[in-house]
């Protein structure tokens, strides 16, 4: 394949991620560049690269990269639980942006919440970049993890400050790791992934 050649697939590639936004923008580009550079190489038809640009293996260009990325996110998780990505998902679970914690708690519903707040939010965190979380949200994500007693959920985070901030007014208040929240996260997914319920 000519640099001419090579040089007109980045182009195409360049336009088709035009407008998506980081971090999906440069593995949504290097996904289409990759699929470009193994078509027949006789060349590259206009419906040939809108049918790309529309849909890569049946995925739009965005869930492709979204996919891509968030398998990274996982590893990089994994990583600093000090466990492997599977092990991971023998603690949480993603559906639809929701993370569940999966791995049996056990103890009082108090500890259970701290234990699954912890998991929670330093998943949105790496995996979808998201520092804080809304109340509203992470509720939902401790009651999909099967754990109970949610209307004590804000005095019970409250009571454990030194892992948990706070911010906001009103009933919605947005949730976020402290430092030694953070770290503290880290070890109780690699403890859960362990087989120890941590409560």
């Amino acid at each position: 394949m000519d640099s001419k050649t090579v040089k007109e697939k980045i182009k195409i590639a360049h336009e088709m991620v035009e407008g998506e936004v980081e971090p999906y923008k440069t593995a949504a580009f290097q996904v289409i560049f990759e699929k470009l550079l193994n078509l027949d190489q006789t060349g590259v038809s206009h419906s040939k690269t809108s049918s790309i640009k529309t849909s890569l293996d049946g995925m739009s260009v965005t869930e492709n990269a979204h996919t891509i990325d968030l398998e990274k996110r996982k590893a990089e998780l994994a990583k600093n639980c000090g466990i492997t990505v599977k092990e991971l998902g023998d603690v949480i679970s993603i559906k639809n942006e929701i993370i569940q914690v999966i791995h049996p708690l056990t103890g009082k519903e108090s500890n259970k919440q701290i234990v699954a707040a912890q998991c929670i939010l330093v998943a949105y965190d790496v995996l979808f970049g998201k520092e804080s979380v809304n109340s509203s949200l992470l509720s939902k994500c401790i009651d999909y993890s099967g754990i109970g007693a949610l209307n004590h959920l804000a005095e019970n985070l409250k009571e454990h400050a030194s892992l948990f901030r706070a911010s906001g007014k009103g009933r919605i208040l947005d949730y976020r790791l402290t430092g030694p929240g953070r770290k503290s996260a880290y070890e109780k997914m690699g403890r859960l992934a362990g087989g120890d319920d941590d409560t």
